[in-house]
C-alpha cells in the first residue's frame, strides 16, 4: 500500500498540480471578466 501511494505521488501528483492550477487560473480569470 505505501508503494502504491509513494507511486502515486511520484507519478500523479504533478499532473494532477497542473490541472488544479489551471482550474484554478481559469475560475480567476472568469471572476476577472
Amino acid at each position: 500500500m505505501k508503494e502504491h501511494i509513494s507511486f502515486l505521488k511520484s507519478k500523479d501528483f504533478d499532473l494532477i498540480f497542473k490541472e488544479v492550477n489551471v482550474v484554478i487560473i481559469n475560475l480567476c480569470l472568469a471572476k476577472a471578466l
